[in-house]
């Protein structure tokens, strides 16, 4: 806890240090957000009661951080809702969701919208719909999946 507030204040007393380009805000905001992504990682591993819903969308999630959260979620049993569109998870990150849900027994609702993940990651996602009878709902729009997935 207290890294992540000697984080935040480091990065919210450079935007007043000095002059700023608009690219130099854009930088400090997405790491701002990538130490909001790692913190809720974080207790989605150590099965924080309080996060049932998590909301990922438009958070630039690539697939390592993908593969953070399917770690994370092996040993999560309060998540039900994992938001996760219009990222960059590709069809690696979304394997190794994939690989995970199989054994998941509380997400209902996964959204990986808008995410690349392919052929290959449709495939994968396809097999824990075999497996897991919690996961209702699943939304692959926009991910270029082609006629193999």
């Amino acid at each position: 806890e207290r890294e992540r507030e000697e984080s935040v204040c480091v990065c919210v007393a450079s935007l007043f240090s000095s002059p700023k380009t608009c690219d130099q805000f854009s930088k400090m905001f997405e790491e701002l957000e990538h130490l909001e992504v790692r913190q809720l990682v974080e207790r989605v591993r150590r099965n924080d009661p309080l996060i049932t819903q998590l909301d990922f969308a438009w958070k630039s999630l690539n697939k390592r951080r993908a593969w953070e959260l399917a770690r994370a979620l092996q040993e999560n049993t309060v998540l039900e809702k994992l938001l996760l569109h219009f990222n960059k998870i590709g069809s690696e990150g979304a394997m190794a969701l994939a690989e995970t849900l199989k054994a998941n027994a509380t997400i209902t609702v996964l959204s990986l919208s808008d995410n690349n993940i392919g052929s290959a990651g449709t495939v994968a996602l396809a097999d824990v719909l075999r497996v897991n009878s919690t996961l209702t709902t699943i939304d692959l729009n926009d991910n270029n999946i082609g006629t193999a997935g």
